[in-house]
């Protein structure tokens, strides 16, 4: 697991940015809490964990500068396409 030079502190609290299995850190006693972004919460529930407090909710933006997208519209569109593709079967399923 690594750790970024980002810190978060208040009264209550020590915070600190993770990237990779952050749903392992309170088993190894590296943490009593994770703030984790989920899709279907399934890798916390194996790992025996449980949504204790919904902070927010976020979405994900596709950004595409304009000469981007005037020199590479059909690509970007492909792109665009196919995410839409796999968000309709992810929601299906």
């Amino acid at each position: 697991m690594q750790t970024d030079s980002r810190r978060l502190t208040c009264e209550d609290a020590d915070g600190r940015f993770r990237f990779g299995s952050v749903e392992l850190a309170p088993a190894m006693g590296l943490a009593e809490r994770i703030v984790d972004l989920v899709d279907t919460g399934r890798t916390l529930h194996e790992n025996g964990l449980v949504e204790v407090e919904e902070i927010l909710r976020a979405s994900a933006r596709l950004v595409v500068n304009r000469a981007g997208l005037k020199t590479r519209y059909r690509a970007v569109q492909e792109l665009v396409d196919a995410l839409r593709a796999e968000t309709a079967r992810r929601m299906a399923a």
